[in-house]
């Protein structure tokens, strides 16, 4: 079966391969160049590589499409789960206000029913004085003002049923989404056990092809060096000088010598902006791999801090030779200090899950300050870099 994590080493190897065979079919005119860059391309053990890192490429893509989508059904659980969460907060505290203006009409009705049945004398007046009136204007106006203490007590009666109502309906309406929460839950704890085991198996057999990519790796690079040697006699001979003078830099210098801040194999999805806890938006994206994968630093940068805070945990930042701060955190642990240098693919932590992130897999949580200043979606950067 191919192996995934040789495309990491491999793509290196053959594209360091074909430099120096084009530089020498270009150079070479008088054959015996091209005899030699002939030999080279029949070779068998090239031709295997070269099969090698076409079947590991394929394994690989479809290995972090995997944890991609991992990550992705995670992200839409989680943030599920926090929308819940806010909508249960709110209803609760209307149920809340619900059953305090429940409780206050009660009271009052209440109090009315034990004043009438504590005071029948005044009702019995009232009447009486209906009775009595020498006029029958007047009886209408002492009518009025008995229809009025009844009406009164009818209001509050119904003020109470009115409140109760809808104590009653918004406590369903909680208890719904209470139900909601725990199935999304549910589904959220799911989605973090499928991730974090498809991250674990992932490392594991990175971890297990490890030793065999060494061992091809080193033979690999014993037949470039025999064979770098070899054009290079071939053209010292012609042209009186050995080597090559330096290149140009390709297009986009920066981008082309930047590098993935998490070692293969890990997954992610683009989650700017989407809610967390505390009423917080995501200000970053978080790359999933299993617990003590190889985090790496994405430019040649200098260490500003490593430090502890409440949400990201053990974090470092970076900033790199143009200026851009790069923001790293739930650290398992840290291999710089504040003011180092590093190189671009240099490693510089591990992942974990700490600080706010405890109940979430093993993760980095990596954001993009350009200039230093706020930040941005780190999503494209992170695709260019890593996919």
């Amino acid at each position: 079966m191919a192996m995934a994590i040789v495309a990491i080493g491999l793509a290196g190897l053959v594209s360091t391969w074909a430099a120096p065979l084009g530089a020498a079919a270009e150079s070479n005119s008088d054959g015996s160049g091209e005899a030699l860059d002939e030999a080279v391309r029949r070779d068998d053990d090239v031709r295997a590589a070269r099969k090698r890192l076409q079947q590991a490429r394929a394994e690989a893509a479809a290995l972090a499409q995997r944890l991609d989508r991992a990550a992705q059904r995670f992200e839409q659980a989680r943030a599920h789960r926090v929308r819940l969460e806010r909508e249960a907060a709110a209803v609760a505290a209307d149920v809340d206000a619900a059953v305090e203006a429940a409780a206050r009409a009660r009271t009052a009705f209440h109090k009315a029913v034990v004043a009438s049945y504590q005071q029948p004398a005044r009702s019995l007046a009232a009447g009486k004085a209906v009775l009595e009136s020498s006029e029958s204007s007047e009886a209408l106006h002492r009518a009025a003002l008995v229809d009025r203490l009844v009406a009164g007590q009818a209001q509050r009666a119904r003020r109470l049923a009115q409140q109760s109502q809808r104590a009653q309906r918004l406590a369903q309406q909680h208890r719904t989404i209470q139900a909601g929460m725990a199935s999304a839950q549910r589904d959220a704890r799911q989605a973090a056990e499928k991730l974090r085991r498809a991250s674990d198996a992932a490392g594991q057999r990175a971890e297990r092809l490890a030793g065999q990519l060494a061992a091809t790796r080193r033979d690999a690079r014993q037949r470039i060096e025999a064979q770098r040697e070899a054009r290079r006699r071939h053209r010292a001979a012609r042209a009186g000088q050995a080597g090559d003078g330096p290149g140009a830099l390709p297009p986009d210098a920066a981008l082309a010598a930047m590098a993935c801040p998490v070692g293969r194999p890990h997954g992610f999805s683009d989650s700017w902006l989407a809610p967390r806890s505390g009423g917080r938006a995501h200000k970053g994206v978080d790359i999933f791999a299993s617990r003590g994968r190889p985090i790496l630093a994405v430019a040649d940068a200098t260490v500003r801090r490593v430090w502890r805070n409440n949400l990201g945990g053990l974090a470092i930042d970076l900033v790199d030779d143009r200026g851009d701060r790069y923001y790293y955190a739930h650290l398992a642990a840290a291999h710089v200090s504040g003011g180092q240098r590093v190189a671009a693919g240099q490693h510089i932590a591990d992942t974990g899950n700490s600080g706010n992130a405890r109940s979430t897999p093993s993760h980095l949580h990596w954001q993009y300050h350009p200039g230093d200043g706020e930040a941005v979606n780190p999503f494209p950067l992170a695709s260019t870099l890593c996919r």
